[in-house]
């Protein structure tokens, strides 16, 4: 009776919104009970109905403390059938699916096996895009096509040209919080620009896509983690490294907690707080750096220049060379060398970042 009233709810909201053309965002607190029946080979179960309201993309995420939920989203047509364990960080099981509107899915969430019983709590986000946003991300996915060709002729000013203004058009128009697909057009438009030393505008795209991402991916997922990152790199390279020291710090958060402290993307994140903190010259700390502390969690749009190999360039901060971390270092693409300030107190956190990602700076995608 209570998945018939879920389902029931869910339709009438699902249904409400698509009217309007608003993001259906639910919150739903579900029990696996010892009596349900198992899902497959996993442990007991429990599932609810949901239609889509519309064209788009349902982004579906399951967590719990009790257990180490299984998620699964199957059409009643038997057309669909997607499953997940743990892609949304830690033990956060995630699905994304594109999917078209008035679609019967069935939602189920599993424990790993018999044992595993208690309460779970999931998530749903259904995103479509307007006749407005879809224009907008078609202009500036042709813009970004003119704008290779132009590159490749050494034309940046002009690739900068056709971007840049598209770009902002789509943002206007509200696109970004209505259309899943307009977060990957911007996203390529962002590092596009900051490619081509456009960092104010790289910047506004890079704010957004960090809103985008707030409530409609799971906290601790690398899709949270890509553009708190990409937001750290590019406030470093424009000289606003008080503002960028929070998102770092922010980012060795979410990636300790989503990936464990051991991770590429953990080493990564210290190692780009530590860069950030010897650029800034933020000494306040007084002692080796432990970035290992609470925060909102936020990974990093990557510029080109800045491929995983010994001595490669974090946009913004300074190549890394192999056995020492301080010194002096030309940014890429700035055309200016840092002048970097003592390093030796917070050369423990650079260093064991360092270390771990093996010389490797930058945020993995």
């Amino acid at each position: 009776m209570a998945l018939l009233a879920h389902a029931a709810s869910l339709a009438l909201l699902c249904c409400s919104a698509g009217a309007a053309q608003q993001p259906v965002r639910l919150d739903l607190d579900l029990e696996i009970e010892a009596e349900a029946p198992p899902y497959g080979d996993r442990g007991p179960c429990t599932s609810l109905g949901h239609v889509t309201s519309a064209d788009g993309q349902l982004f579906v995420w399951a967590e719990s403390e009790a257990l180490d939920p299984f998620l699964a989203i199957e059409s009643a047509d038997g057309s669909l059938k997607v499953s997940d364990d743990n892609l949304g960080g830690g033990t956060t099981a995630w699905l994304r699916v594109t999917v078209k509107a008035g679609t019967e899915l069935e939602i189920v969430v599993a424990g790993p096996d018999a044992r595993a019983v208690g309460p779970v709590r999931v998530h749903l986000r259904e995103m479509s895009e307007n006749a407005a946003s879809k224009e907008a991300r078609g202009a500036l996915e042709s813009a970004l096509l003119e704008a290779a060709l132009l590159e490749a002729r050494g034309d940046l000013l002009g690739a900068r040209s056709r971007v840049a203004p598209a770009a902002a058009k789509l943002l206007a128009v509200g696109g970004i919080e209505l259309d899943a697909a307009a977060h990957g057009a911007l996203w390529r438009a962002g590092e596009s620009l900051l490619n081509w030393g456009a960092r104010e505008q790289s910047l506004e795209i890079l704010q957004a896509l960090v809103r985008f991402a707030d409530g409609r991916y799971p906290p601790l997922s690398r899709a949270r983690l890509q553009p708190m990152a990409a937001l750290c790199g590019v406030l470093a390279e424009l000289g606003r490294s008080a503002e960028a020291l929070p998102w770092c710090e922010a980012c060795v958060s979410l990636a300790d907690r989503g990936f464990g402290e051991h991770s590429i993307e953990a080493a990564a994140a210290r190692h780009n707080l530590g860069l950030t903190l010897l650029v800034g010259g933020d000494l306040r700390r007084g002692g080796p750096a432990d970035p290992r502390r609470g925060g909102d969690p936020r990974p990093r749009l990557r510029s080109r220049r800045s491929a995983h190999r010994p001595g490669a360039v974090v946009p913004g901060l300074p190549a890394v060379s192999a056995g020492r971390a301080g010194g002096s270092a030309q940014a890429r693409g700035t055309g200016r060398a840092h002048a970097l300030p003592d390093a030796r107190p917070h050369r423990s956190a650079v260093a064991r970042g360092a270390h771990e990602l093996g010389l490797h700076p930058g945020c993995p995608r």
